[in-house]
């Protein structure tokens, strides 16, 4: 059985991020093993001898052990061994694929992934890992041969037209996708879309299709009403990919715990969607510290509960928190990681100093850690130690955009203006021959533009941003990219429309709501920004910034009224920053605010607090 997810949780195999903007860093890893006993390694290995097929059993337990300490170097020579034991074995490869993967070594797991090619020609999943190694990396033309090779060697491998449905989606191509999406539920009528991460989170990005997802996930609960996966998957389904569905999330999360109230998961699950109010906090903690007692060697568990504490302002017990996952996982960078930023965020310099260093002791190659030493250094105008910092950091990842921010903005400060100049044009250089190796990569493109956008050359830049629409119409962030261009370049109008088409591709995304609103109000259009503010909420009811922003247009719009008019969108501002204070703290300008309005109201009923 598999026994990693790459992107959201539950999946059996490699996934790309979910929104397709496929950057390696920007994939969320965890690891889930699945507990091998010696009956699942004998079925692996039938035909081995009986000592053989032990000796198997005890080095893919040994190795899944040295995964969850985080050990992977360790672990992938202890899965290596039970390869040279029999490698035919379905689970080492994937195993020792599956850490390749998490370390990021991609190359590595590439070379994995067609030695298992050889030594399993009939199976199709050594296919699948290849393709989504190459997705990861965006060699799309490479990745849709090996998915349609998998095809061809089990034409009902499910997870290999699930993929081939992404890959047609991002290119616009709607009706492969579609008939890609049909032939997953066709081959897998149960389990296609429910066991595949990808097909969970991503849309094709066309108006009035289909939600096979939907469907999918709704029929599986039907049939199996006290199933508790299937409520789970449904409740991961709405929170993920529908708009609107808190609260039916809410609710299919509350009757996977009715059923199990001793599911980590739903635990877990529940507490992710418990947000907007104190007491939803408090009961998301409570969840989160449920989740740890029931399973214990769950980092991401501990890791989500200090997260939440810190968002609440609890600094000191969310301390407390990584403190136990340090404590728990020694091996893990993570929690150090956590740690140091809670000390940053709060300016104790030394602390959160000493926390990266550790960080990056259990991970040196990690540029994220180099960088953020960075800017504390510059913080600190530690300018020197600063700029060696961003250059280690960008050594390791060429394509870290902060850092060669961080690097050009230090240099800058300093004076030291040819150097920052040259960083920028040797960042161009190396991108362009990127894309002149691989002319369809979309990251490429999507950095040049950006580094077009850092030296202020906005024509080249929406050039840039365009060929990524070009190839990749239905991913949001490159809509947003251009609609930042384009309104930088004075072009509103059509920074207008890309910004209303990031919105049709992603409708919960606050800031592109307030991106637009700032644009129509900018050409003075009023009404139009009050009913996108309006929309924005229908769409994220329980964001504060958004409830605030309203209330900001509807004052505005009260200052050119007078009589009832006036009163009336005095009173609809009122009740949007009331709606604010709840769902966020209230910080002293939303409080000044109402007072204001009160003071304004205050003959005719007041702004009730």
């Amino acid at each position: 059985m598999p026994f990693f997810i790459v992107g959201v949780a539950s999946s059996p195999y490699a996934a790309p991020s979910a929104d397709l903007n496929i950057s390696a860093d920007a994939l969320f890893v965890t690891v889930q093993l699945t507990e091998q006993t010696g009956s699942d390694a004998k079925r692996d290995a039938e035909a081995l001898p009986s000592a053989s097929v032990d000796k198997i059993a005890l080095l893919l337990t040994q190795g899944d052990q040295l995964v969850r300490q985080h050990k992977w170097d360790d672990a992938v020579e202890v899965y290596r061994a039970a390869l040279k034991e029999d490698p035919s074995s379905a689970a080492a490869q994937e195993k020792v694929f599956a850490v390749l993967v998490i370390q990021k070594k991609y190359e590595d797991a590439i070379a994995q992934a067609q030695q298992a090619i050889l030594v399993s020609p009939k199976s199709a999943k050594p296919h699948i890992w290849l393709g989504s190694i190459y997705m990861l990396q965006a060699k799309f033309e490479k990745a849709e041969a090996e998915m349609r090779q998998a095809v061809q060697v089990d034409p009902k491998a499910a997870q290999a037209h699930g993929y081939l449905w992404i890959l047609m989606a991002t290119q616009g191509k709607k009706e492969e996708a579609v008939s890609e999406l049909k032939a997953a539920i066709d081959t897998d009528p149960t389990h296609a879309i429910l066991q595949n991460p990808a097909l969970r989170t991503a849309h094709l990005g066309f108006a009035q299709d289909i939600d096979y997802e939907d469907i999918a996930y709704r029929e599986w609960v039907r049939v199996e009403p006290a199933n508790v996966l299937a409520h789970l998957a449904l409740a991961r389904h709405l929170a993920l990919s529908v708009s609107g569905a808190k609260k039916e999330a809410l609710a299919e999360y509350r009757e996977a715990l009715r059923l199990d109230g001793n599911s980590a998961t739903a635990h877990l699950g529940l507490a992710g969607q418990l947000t907007g109010s104190p007491s939803a906090d408090a009961e998301a903690i409570s969840h989160y510290r449920e989740a740890i007692r029931l399973a214990p060697g769950d980092l991401d568990a501990r890791m989500r509960l200090g997260v939440k504490l810190k968002s609440t302002r609890k600094y000191d017990e969310a301390e407390r928190a990584y403190l136990d996952a340090i404590s728990t996982f020694p091996n893990a960078y993570a929690p150090h990681f956590y740690l140091a930023s809670l000390y940053a965020d709060e300016r104790k310099w030394n602390q959160a100093l000493a926390q990266y260093e550790e960080a990056t002791r259990l991970d040196p190659k990690h540029h994220a850690y180099h960088r953020s030493v960075a800017d504390i250094y510059q913080a600190q105008s530690r300018s020197n130690e600063a700029i060696d910092e961003y250059r280690l950091a960008i050594a390791q990842d060429p394509a870290d955009i902060m850092a060669k921010e961080g690097l050009q903005k230090v240099l800058r400060a300093a004076g030291r203006i040819a150097e920052a100049d040259a960083v920028a044009a040797e960042d161009i250089a190396r991108i362009k021959a990127d894309i002149a190796r691989s002319p369809n990569n979309l990251d490429n493109h999507e950095a040049l533009g950006q580094a077009f956008m850092r030296q202020g050359k906005l024509e080249d830049a929406i050039a840039e941003f365009r060929e990524t629409i070009r190839l990749a119409p239905t991913i949001f962030i490159y809509h947003e990219d251009l609609a930042v261009a384009l309104r930088g370049h004075g072009d509103v109008d059509e920074a207008i429309k890309e910004l209303r088409e990031t919105i049709h591709l992603a409708r919960t995304l606050a800031p592109t709501y307030i991106e637009l609103s700032d644009l129509l109000l900018q050409l003075g259009r009023l009404n139009d920004a009050l009913e996108n503010y309006k929309t924005a909420i229908r769409s994220v009811p329980e964001n504060s910034s958004l409830h605030a922003k309203l209330a900001q247009v509807l004052e505005t719009m009260a200052d050119r009224e007078n009589g009832d008019q006036k009163l009336t969108f005095l009173r609809e501002a009122c009740a949007e920053l009331i709606s604010a204070s709840k769902f966020s703290f209230a910080d002293a300008d939303l409080v000044s605010r109402l007072h204001e309005i009160d003071l304004s109201l205050s003959s005719n009923g007041g702004c009730v607090m």
